[in-house]
C-alpha cells in the first residue's frame, strides 16, 4: 500500500473565502497604516494638547493645596491668637474647612479641639471621626490617639486589638511612641 496522501480537490467555496479574508486583512492593514501615519503627522499637536492639559491640572491642583494650607494657617492664627484675637470658634470654622478638603493636620487639630476644648461643647464623636480621618490619612499623631482611646476605653468601647492596630500604625511611620505604647500594652495583657 502506498503511504502518500491522496489529495483532495480544493472546494472553490473555500478558495473564495480565503481570498476574501486575505483581502479584508490587506484593507485592514492598509487602514492601520494609513492611521499610523495620521497620528505621526499630529503626534507633536496631540502632545502639546496633552502637555498643556497636563500643566493646567497641576496648577489648579497647585491652587486647591495653596487655598486649603490658607484655611488651615487662618485656623493656626485663630487658635493661637497670633496675629488676630483668640478665637477657637473661628479655629473650628477654618480647620474645618481645610479638613473637608483633606488637610490632615487641620483634620488633626479638629479632633483635638472637638475633644479638648472650652470655646465648644466637647464632641467625643466629632472628635474621633477626625482623629480616624487623620490616622487613616497616615498621621502618626492620630493614630496614637486612637491607640490610646482603644486602650483606655473611657470615650471607646475598650479594644486592645484596635490599640495594637492603631499603634502598630504609627511605628509603620516610624513613630517610636507607637512601639512604646505597644509595649506598655503588651506587658498589660
Amino acid at each position: 500500500m502506498n503511504n502518500t496522501a491522496i489529495r483532495k480537490p480544493i472546494k472553490k467555496s473555500v478558495v473564495k473565502k480565503r481570498k476574501q479574508e486575505l483581502k479584508t486583512a490587506k484593507t485592514l492593514k492598509k487602514s492601520a497604516d494609513n492611521k499610523r501615519k495620521v497620528v505621526k503627522r499630529k503626534k507633536p499637536q496631540v502632545i502639546s494638547k496633552l502637555q498643556k492639559l497636563d500643566s493646567e491640572a497641576k496648577k489648579q491642583a497647585s491652587e486647591k493645596i495653596e487655598d486649603t494650607n490658607r484655611k488651615f494657617q487662618l485656623g493656626l492664627r485663630y487658635e493661637n491668637g497670633s496675629g488676630v484675637k483668640k478665637n477657637l470658634t473661628q479655629a473650628i470654622n477654618w480647620y474645618l474647612r481645610a479638613a473637608n478638603q483633606g488637610h490632615v493636620k487641620a483634620q488633626l487639630n479638629l479632633a483635638s479641639l472637638y475633644e479638648n476644648s472650652d470655646a465648644v461643647e466637647p464632641d467625643i464623636h466629632q472628635a474621633i471621626r477626625w482623629y480616624y480621618s487623620a490616622a487613616n490619612s497616615g498621621n502618626a499623631d492620630a493614630q496614637i490617639n486612637l491607640g490610646n482611646k482603644y486602650a483606655e476605653g473611657k470615650v471607646v468601647p475598650k479594644n486592645i486589638n484596635k490599640a495594637a492596630y492603631w499603634y502598630k500604625r504609627a511605628v509603620d511611620q516610624g513613630d517610636p511612641r507607637g512601639q512604646i505604647n505597644l509595649n506598655n500594652l503588651n506587658q498589660k495583657q
